[in-house]
């Protein structure tokens, strides 16, 4: 069942991991990801987002099998742009500079990421995202696709004028389902939902 908490970083892993918004409708976003168009993909390792935070190490093990490959062409656009949001949250949380969220986020999504980078620049603090994804399960159909990641944090956030780190994640592994959609040809993160999934 997905759950709920508030969005202010401070109160997350880290200060980093993604707050929980409920999907449409309330758990939505479990059904959309159990759908029947899923492609499950014996997979490559989980490859991972990270900044210059140290002890951050790339190439860290991924918290479970990559399934994202072998995916449809639809598919394979919607999981590279899930990527790609991390990067761009990446920069933002690190550079306390929301204005590139556009680019990669919409809707209820948006909202989060820029509450988290204001609350920031509130503080006084940027943000090191270090995640390793594990991505098990996309959907797409038509507009509209879910991504399963269960990603690694390893994220920190660091005082700005000292550059002490204030919180380091637990290295927690969040299980994460994304609702994606494609506008105009380009996909973006609309919601962010953390939900309990089946042991594997």
């Amino acid at each position: 069942m997905a759950q709920r908490q508030g969005g202010r970083a401070g109160t997350l892993a880290a200060g980093l991991s993604v707050a929980l918004l409920a999907a449409c409708g309330g758990g939505a976003g479990e059904a959309r990801a159990q759908g029947p168009s899923a492609t499950l993909a014996e997979g490559s390792t989980g490859t991972t987002t990270t900044t210059q935070a140290e002890p951050i190490t790339a190439g860290a093990p991924a918290p479970s099998d990559d399934r994202s490959a072998a995916l449809r062409p639809a598919e394979e656009e919607a999981v590279a742009a899930y990527r790609e949001s991390w990067e761009t949250y990446a920069g933002a949380a690190e550079s306390v500079d929301p204005s590139p969220l556009d680019a990669q986020y919409g809707g209820a999504a948006l909202e989060l990421r820029r509450a988290q980078v204001e609350q920031h620049r509130v503080d006084g603090t940027s943000g090191r995202i270090g995640v390793t994804h594990g991505i098990e399960l996309v959907t797409a159909e038509g507009d509209n696709a879910v991504v399963v990641d269960r990603y690694l944090d390893r994220s920190q956030v660091r005082d700005r004028a000292t550059g002490e780190v204030v919180s380091q994640a637990t290295g927690a592994v969040v299980p994460l389902a994304v609702n994606l959609h494609r506008e105009h040809g380009l996909w973006k993160v609309v919601e962010l939902t953390v939900v309990a999934l089946p042991a594997s």
